[in-house]
């Protein structure tokens, strides 16, 4: 018989907590999944609404920019771009502007009543030497130097002004297909070309 006690049990395996801390994880990144693709939804659905409205203001403003007569606004038709809206309410013929003032020969004055207002910007220069006309065969004509009644001045309008007035253009008595552009003359103003189609 020995006198040496029993040797002791083998050591038990501890339960491991590595599996309920995978779990946990694993929770928290679906979670974070799940979070991310509800935003993202959201952000999808604001996109379209913004991107419905956006490319509203966009057509309106590729036609105001485009260069092709027919597909330009008429008189009577707003155009706006850059903040800025000018509509041709008005277009007339005459050989002379006032007792002095008389077309050359062979010519005629060519007279737009406009209305110019500033939708976007906090003000826009006006000036009757920010507007010529182009006809169809591409000849194109700075505005008459004249002080006849009602011939648009210069000045700045500012959010929400309007102002109208007379433009004259001493053209060629048998041009036709005019258009009409509007750009004002500032350095870095952001200003891009209004057209309109005065026939």
């Amino acid at each position: 018989m020995s006198n040496y006690p029993p040797p002791p049990p083998p050591p038990q395996p501890q339960p491991s907590s590595m599996g309920h801390g995978v779990k946990i994880g694993v929770g928290i990144v679906i979670g974070i999944f799940l979070i991310t693709g509800l935003m993202m939804g959201a952000c999808v659905a604001c996109g379209g609404l913004m991107l419905g409205i956006g490319s509203r203001q966009a057509a309106r403003q590729a036609k105001a920019l485009s260069t092709d007569p027919a597909s330009l606004p008429k008189v009577g038709q707003r155009a706006e771009s850059n903040g800025v809206a000018l509509t041709a309410e008005q277009v007339s013929k005459s050989k002379s502007l006032s007792r002095f003032e008389n077309a050359a020969p062979n010519n005629t004055y060519l007279i737009v009543d406009i209305l110019l207002e500033t939708t976007g910007r906090d003000e826009a220069p006006y000036n009757p030497f920010y507007f010529k006309v182009k006809d169809s065969d591409g000849i194109e004509y700075a505005a008459a130097l004249t002080g006849s009644k009602g011939t648009l001045s210069t000045g700045t309008l500012y959010k929400g002004d309007k102002v109208r007035g007379k433009i004259a253009f001493e053209v060629r008595e048998k041009a036709t297909g005019f258009v009409l552009s509007y750009q004002p003359l500032v350095i870095f103003g952001g200003y891009d070309p209004i057209r309109i189609a005065l026939d």
